[in-house]
């Protein structure tokens, strides 16, 4: 299941150091649901995949012969 996350446009602020505002205060106010997507979405870029190449289970078969 691929999960799309609309990212709003990206805006730059700058702050003195000591005005500087909380970096979770944005994330705090998202529905809890957005935040789990999103990080999802950070975890693909760093890691570098793609929808074809995120690792998955590997499926496994064995024969075995009773004695």
């Amino acid at each position: 299941m691929t999960v799309a996350s609309p990212r709003e446009p990206l805006s730059v602020k700058i702050f003195p150091l000591d005005l500087q505002p909380k970096a979770n205060a944005y994330w705090l106010l998202r529905p809890a649901t957005e935040r789990i997507a999103e990080v999802g979405v950070i975890r693909r870029e760093f890691h570098g995949w793609t929808d074809e190449s995120e690792p998955r289970l590997e499926r496994v078969c064995r024969i075995l012969e009773r004695a």
